[in-house]
């Protein structure tokens, strides 16, 4: 089984300490990095990036990328709505940490 191609969307504090050693740890391919700041993405990249991953100055930017099949939201929870239903409407699956969203009306 192939492993999966993962973009990292938000790479701050609960990315680097939870999400990126757990997703390294059990072989998935973090490919694509974005972060509001662009330093934060490059961080992700060179610690956690697989050969040819990117680091993406916008969330449409990772959005593109046809070779991440998923994406992880590890953003501010005000984030998660939105940047799901983008990710779900480029067609990415969407693993959102929680919650996914802040009220029952998003």
């Amino acid at each position: 089984m192939e492993p999966v191609r993962v973009g990292i969307v938000g790479c701050g504090l609960i990315a680097f300490m939870k999400h990126m050693p757990a997703l390294k740890k059990c072989g998935g391919l973090m490919i694509a990095f974005y972060d509001a700041k662009m330093e934060n993405a490059q961080r992700a990249l060179d610690q956690f990036g697989a050969p040819g991953a990117r680091a993406y100055d916008t969330l449409d930017g990772l959005l593109q990328n046809r070779d991440a099949e998923a994406v992880y939201i590890l953003t501010p929870n005000r984030f998660h709505c939105e940047q799901s239903v983008l990710a779900l409407k480029a067609g990415k699956h969407v693993i959102c940490d929680k919650p996914m969203a802040l009220g029952a009306a998003e």
